[in-house]
C-alpha cells in the first residue's frame, strides 16, 4: 500500500494532536505545524484547507491557554500569512488580523531584544 501525501509528511498525525482534547499534546503539535509550514507554501495551503486557523485563534483568544501555546499559535498564523495570495485572504477572512493585533498588546508577552 502506498501512503498518501499526508501520511508521508506527518501532517495527519500532527493535525490529530492539534484537534485532540489532550492539552499535553498541543504544544508539540503546534511546534510541529510551525516546522512544517515555515518556508513551505504547499504545507501552508494544506494546513489552511484542513481548518487549522480556527483552532489557533481559539488558543490565542483563550486567556487560560498557556502563553507559550498562544505565542506559538501566533507564530504559525504569521507564517501562514506569508504564503500565497489565497492564504493571505483566508487569514484575513478568518479574522486573524484583529486577534494578532490584540496579542501584540498583551502584557504577558515579553519581547527579547539583542544587541
Amino acid at each position: 500500500m502506498i501512503p498518501s501525501d499526508m501520511e508521508i509528511d506527518g501532517t495527519k498525525g500532527c493535525l490529530e494532536d492539534v484537534f485532540c482534547n489532550e492539552p499535553d499534546k498541543w504544544m508539540e503539535a503546534v511546534r510541529n505545524v510551525k516546522n512544517m509550514v515555515i518556508g513551505n507554501n504547499k504545507q501552508k495551503s494544506e494546513m489552511i484547507s484542513q481548518g487549522i486557523m480556527p483552532r489557533l485563534l481559539q488558543w490565542m483568544i483563550d486567556e487560560l491557554s498557556p502563553i507559550n501555546l498562544r505565542t506559538e499559535s501566533a507564530v504559525v498564523l504569521g507564517s501562514l500569512s506569508k504564503g500565497t495570495d489565497d492564504n493571505i485572504n483566508a487569514i484575513v477572512d478568518a479574522g486573524c488580523v484583529s486577534v494578532l493585533l490584540k496579542g501584540w498588546y498583551s502584557s504577558e508577552i515579553k519581547l527579547f531584544v539583542t544587541d
